[in-house]
């Protein structure tokens, strides 16, 4: 499956990113389904130099670089990689723009959680945005049972 960096967004392409966005969440889900069968399932965002890039972008919005540094072949050698059979990796999306191989994941930071007893309101969340949104510390899902064994035990204590 081929969604592509523009999974990033950009302005004017909402629909195309929103379908883009849900192959990361089909690829999860076709990971856990085809474990049992040792089926591997990965996606790959691609970026590089091409007719679409000419005809969807300004001529000074930097056609140019990418010509030069990302050629669309680029993205071969990751793509052969991922197909392998020594490759082991499965469930994810891999970026693959010009030499340039990433690991791209949804993740949820731990967040705040209010106090057991305490009122909870809006203006609780407010007060504590800051602890929200802190990058810092996150939790990369491989599943949402994964994910559950991990927050239900914070839930269940607050």
């Amino acid at each position: 499956m081929i969604p592509s960096h523009w999974i990033f967004w950009k302005e004017e392409q909402s629909i195309y990113a929103a379908a883009k966005f849900a192959l990361i969440g089909l690829t999860k889900t076709l990971y856990i389904e085809g474990k049992e069968y040792n089926i591997s399932v990965n996606a790959v965002a691609t970026a590089g130099f091409t007719d679409q890039i000419v005809a969807n972008t300004k001529a000074n919005q930097g056609q140019e670089l990418m010509k030069e540094f990302v050629p669309a072949a680029q993205a071969s050698p990751a793509i052969v990689w991922l197909v392998h059979e020594d490759c082991k990796v499965t469930g994810e999306t891999v970026g693959a723009m010009g030499k340039i191989v990433s690991r791209i994941f949804v993740a949820e930071t731990h967040g705040f959680q209010g106090a057991a007893g305490e009122e909870w309101t809006p203006e609780t969340v407010r007060d504590n945005w800051s602890k929200v949104d802190d990058g810092k510390g996150f939790g990369i899902w491989k599943s949402t049972d994964e994910m559950g064994a991990a927050v239900f035990p914070r839930l269940m204590g607050a």
